[in-house]
């Protein structure tokens, strides 16, 4: 009889913590909805408590998506105008409540914010984050992942690092990152008013370039200035200028007390190592065309039509050596040679890996 009382005992005292546990998960969840609900930005900013309240302490029946970021970081706040009108999609689609679809519950989504601060420095370290911005998604397991390696499994399938990727972090690639992560389907409605604004805006210039058109039509219909216009996209282009706008690439950098123009590493540059190896390809490119315009330089004259033959052919030896050096010094796995390596797979056109070179 006393082990049946004890026996009961225990189990009104385990359902009595479930029901605690499940109402201090509901209150939390709404705390952070009226947080989100009520910021500026319709992004909860995270203390260091408030983080380890929110996301690594149970219960937490929520996916809590994180943006981490820096003061005075250009690219941040680019990025971070992308996560508001994700965050305003979730809004609007009614995905910061629970759902139900068929069996399955959907948890409630929010959208935070953390800032590298000293009161946070731990909380960055902890999360291996020595680069910013980052979008980590985090499940309510999360909190309960109690080893490191475990915490770093879960990290590198949850954590977008938007400082380092290859393509452009906007609305629509942070969506389907969340959406995946959280199994919904937000999408990005840009509003008419917007749409019309953006119109307005691209209108505006092409109008102004097309009446200038109209009135120097000779002009712009002439060869050579396509040819021109061409070398200066490619130019342009090949500098790699989007990259350094969109990563505040600098100029040079320092190294060991002296000036630096080039980066190591074939993911890196500085902002005048692409002009100038832009610039080699191009003079090398030229030097290289030119070869066949000797008659036209140098008139009949044979000794200068050989002086200026010999002359751009060591343009184009010194160009091509150029910037084969700095592509062996940047990455080290670059090697020229007329014949493919010995591993290379061979046999017909199609399977012949050497005819990929």
């Amino acid at each position: 009889m006393r082990a049946n009382i004890l026996l009961i005992s225990a189990l009104v005292l385990i359902a009595f913590t479930c029901t605690l546990a499940s109402e201090r998960g509901t209150q939390k969840a709404a705390e952070l909805r009226k947080m989100m609900l009520s910021s500026n930005d319709g992004i909860i900013f995270l203390s260091a408590a408030e983080y380890k309240e929110y996301v690594l302490t149970e219960p937490r029946p929520y996916d809590l998506v994180v943006f981490f970021t820096a003061y005075s970081c250009k690219f941040c706040d680019e990025v971070y105008e992308s996560y508001k009108e994700a965050a305003a999609a979730y809004v609007e689609a009614k995905a910061i409540y629970p759902a139900k679809e068929g069996d399955n519950i959907k948890r409630s989504v929010f959208f935070a914010a953390i800032y590298y601060v000293d009161e946070t420095k731990s909380i960055f370290q902890s999360h291996k984050i020595e680069r910013v911005p980052d979008i980590f998604v985090t499940h309510p397991k999360y909190a309960r992942l109690l080893t490191d390696a475990h915490r770093e499994e879960y990290i590198k399938k949850f954590l977008l690092d938007a400082s380092r990727s290859s393509v452009y972090v906007g609305t629509g690639k942070i969506l389907e990152y969340v959406n995946e992560r959280v199994a919904r389907k937000v999408e990005h409605k840009e509003s008419v008013l917007k749409l019309f604004y953006v119109l307005l805006i691209l209108g505006i210039p092409f109008a102004a370039l097309l009446r200038i058109y109209i009135k120097y039509r000779a002009f712009f219909n002439h060869p050579q200035f396509w040819l021109f216009g061409s070398y200066v996209v490619y130019f342009i282009c090949m500098s790699g200028l989007v990259y350094c706008i969109i990563h505040g690439t600098p100029w040079t950098t320092q190294q060991n007390g002296e000036v630096q123009w080039w980066t190591s590493g074939s993911r890196n540059q500085l902002g005048l190592e692409g002009w100038v190896m832009s610039g080699s390809v191009l003079m090398t490119g030229l030097a290289l065309l030119a070869v066949q315009y000797v008659s036209y330089v140098a008139g009949d004259s044979r000794a200068q039509r050989l002086l200026v033959f010999v002359g751009n052919l060591l343009l184009v030896w010194i160009g091509m050596n150029f910037v084969e050096d700095i592509y062996v010094k940047k990455g080290g796995w670059s090697g020229t040679g007329f014949y493919p390596p010995a591993h290379y797979i061979k046999g017909g056109l199609m399977k012949d890996q050497g005819n990929t070179i």
